[in-house]
């Protein structure tokens, strides 16, 4: 074994040695240019050892031979070894010793007859023996040396300072860290005294921490050095106690490292369990992704020279198939993995194109979203779960600017009890409608009789009339003829007002006909003249579309415009201290019909107009809160829009219809 030494680097000084501490405000060399030098040195130094060496043993050689046999100088050819033992490993101090031999049996052989000289023999095998003792010994101390040479530059690749110092605080190792974190290159701080030149500053007093040191073997704290530019450098020191009988001295080896990285990676690692413990305990299903040969592959259709993506895409999918094959699934919480119906992680799938269908659309939609730079993707689509099932979900991709793209993060969020409840709803909201229909039946009773009445009085003389015809002497057919065919078109419409009625109240769709808005606005209003006249309301009409022509039902547009007249001369019965004036004007705007009625009646209370359309919301003592939602509903599966407002010129309401010209 080799006693374990304090040892120095190469080219550094001595540790019994001093040096000055560097001038303040000195500017310390690189360390790479110093690290240069002192390669340069050290290679010197051996060539010039082994010049030393080569030229000794001619000299040693030519001396033996002059001088008388009984001085001895054969041993003279160690210092041979010792000199060229500093600049070779152990075993190449061999060849320099066979060469020794070979020149001490010469000498020797020119000088003495074996068989006369024995004294001279005996100091002969005296010296070859010295030769190959410190041969033996030059060997052994040229492998210690290379093994510190080795462990130096093991310590000059380390990322952390590592200093050794003796136990009064002499420098005796310092390596390539330490000069960077601290400034003073290992020339300048070898033989320094570690505590003046740093200008330590512990966190408890050095007497408490050798006592440490000495108990434990170890210590370790923040400690606050200075630097060569006078700056005050916190770092985390380890201290570790050398104390081998063997050696000279216990030392003190110390491993340094900025205090501010160590937060900060502390920190990220603390970020990052955070982020690790969100992430798997989210209720929303997340998956990790690398997309760098994606990403890759959008780069070489970009030097290509693709400059519409979209239309690449459109034009190959089989590229978008290939890409989905190389998008690989790094992570999944789980949520993930319960929604994928996996039983842990390792059993999930290993690409996107394991969990997307055949249809899937949205993959295309996120290549294009990566060739466009976007910073995130949200749509619907549907994915594969491991059972077979498909679930419809929403899927949010984030590609934010500082991602690499091998962690991009993909949140899903099942929708289908949202679906389900979205049919329910729809259902519902369709039972409903039908039921209010019904419902409102009653509120539209008394303009449906009145104008299922008219056809029927209408049949009822026409009838009447040609049978007076028929009675005279002679009979007038012609007139007859003509009283019938008018019974008969009376009849029809009685007919058709039943129909509507029956789709009202029924599941089927209204007719989609062209309906000259003006003129189904005057019959309209010809339905309740005669309601507005018992009430003393004036009607007046101001039709002004230019013959405009709507796509609709003709009877369900009348009955709303019934319904809201209705409920404008009924707002007016309270009215007396001013003229009851009910008006209703057309006027095209944009491509729409819009449809106003405008009453002088008390108007809508504050908050009323915003509840006016809700179902059940009535302000008439006996109102169902039927007919607005009704009218509303109509309305708006006709294309169009309705809303209400108090007037602006005056007291009253104004209900503002607004449908889609018939292109």
């Amino acid at each position: 074994m080799i006693p374990r030494l304090p040892f120095a680097p190469e080219g550094s000084t001595p540790p019994g040695g001093r040096r000055p501490s560097p001038a303040p405000g000195a500017r310390p060399r690189p360390a790479a240019e110093l690290a240069e030098s002192d390669a340069k040195k050290d290679a010197a130094r051996q060539r010039l050892r082994l010049i030393v060496a080569t030229l000794l043993i001619p000299s040693i050689c030519v001396i033996d031979i002059v001088t008388p046999p009984d001085i001895e100088f054969k041993s003279l050819y160690v210092l041979v070894l010792i000199v060229a033992g500093g600049g070779i490993d152990g075993r190449g101090i061999w060849p320099w010793t066979i060469a020794c031999l070979i020149a001490s049996v010469g000498t020797f052989a020119l000088q003495v007859n074996p068989a006369q000289d024995v004294p001279a023999d005996a100091r002969f095998a005296i010296a070859l023996l010295t030769i190959l003792c410190t041969a033996f010994l030059v060997a052994q101390q040229s492998a210690a040396m290379a093994l510190v040479r080795r462990q130096s530059r093991a310590l000059d690749v380390a990322a952390t300072a590592v200093l050794i110092r003796s136990m009064d605080g002499e420098i005796l190792l310092w390596n390539r860290a330490a000069e960077e974190l601290f400034g003073w290159s290992r020339r300048e701080a070898v033989g320094q005294n570690a505590d003046r030149l740093l200008t330590s500053r512990f966190p408890e007093p050095l007497e408490a921490i050798r006592t440490q040191l000495g108990a434990k073997g170890t210590w370790e704290g923040e400690i606050e050095y200075r630097h060569l530019d006078g700056s005050s450098v916190t770092v985390f020191s380890n201290w570790t106690l050398q104390d081998d009988t063997r050696s000279q001295a216990p030392m003190i080896v110390e491993t340094d490292s900025d205090a501010r990285i160590r937060r900060a990676a502390e920190l990220l690692r603390l970020s990052e369990q955070r982020y690790r413990t969100i992430f798997d305990s989210l209720a929303v299903a997340v998956l990790e992704h690398d997309f760098l040969p994606v990403i890759a592959a959008i780069d070489q259709l970009h030097a290509d020279g693709v400059t519409d993506v979209r239309a690449y895409l459109a034009d190959h999918p089989d590229f978008i198939c290939d890409m989905r094959k190389k998008v690989r699934i790094t992570g999944a919480n789980d949520t993930a993995i319960r929604m994928l119906c996996a039983s842990s992680k390792d059993a999930l799938c290993e690409t996107l194109d394991e969990i997307l269908p055949d249809t899937d659309e949205s993959f295309e939609q996120c290549l294009a979203a990566l060739a466009e730079g976007q910073s995130s993707l949200l749509t619907e689509t549907k994915i594969r779960a491991l059972s077979g099932e498909s679930i419809p979900i929403i899927l949010m991709l984030s590609f934010p600017k500082e991602c690499t793209f091998d962690r991009v993060t993909g949140c899903f969020i099942d929708i289908r009890d949202r679906l389900k409840m979205q049919a329910t709803i729809d259902r519902t909201r369709a039972d409903l409608e039908h039921a209010l229909r019904a419902a409102s039946l009653g509120e539209l009773t008394a303009s449906i009789a009145h104008e299922v009445n008219q056809p029927l009085s209408a049949t009822m003389s026409y009838t009447q009339a040609s049978r007076r015809w028929l009675n005279r002497e002679p009979p007038n057919v012609a007139e007859a003829r003509t009283a019938l065919d008018d019974a008969i078109m009376a009849t029809e419409h009685a007919s058709n007002v039943v129909k509507r009625i029956r789709k009202l109240l029924g599941r089927t769709d209204p007719d989609r006909l062209p309906v000259p808005i003006d003129t189904a606005i005057a019959e309209a209003a010809r339905l309740v003249q005669a309601d507005a006249g018992a009430n003393r309301v004036k009607l007046n009409l101001d039709l002004d579309t230019h013959g405009a022509i709507v796509l609709g039902d003709k009877v369900l547009l009348q009955q709303v415009l019934i319904n809201l007249l209705n409920n404008a001369i009924q707002a007016m019965e309270g009215v007396s201290d001013r003229e009851r004036r009910l008006l209703l004007d057309t006027r095209l705007s944009d491509e729409l019909v819009q449809v106003r009625i405008l009453d002088t009646g008390p108007g809508f209370a504050e908050g009323a107009a915003e509840q006016a359309f809700n179902a059940f919301y009535t302000t008439k003592p006996r109102g169902m809160g039927l007919g607005l939602s009704i009218c509303r509903s109509t309305v708006e599966s006709h294309g169009g829009a309705i809303r209400i407002e108090n007037r602006a010129d005056g007291p009253g309401a104004m209900v503002t219809l607004e449908l889609p010209v018939a292109s």
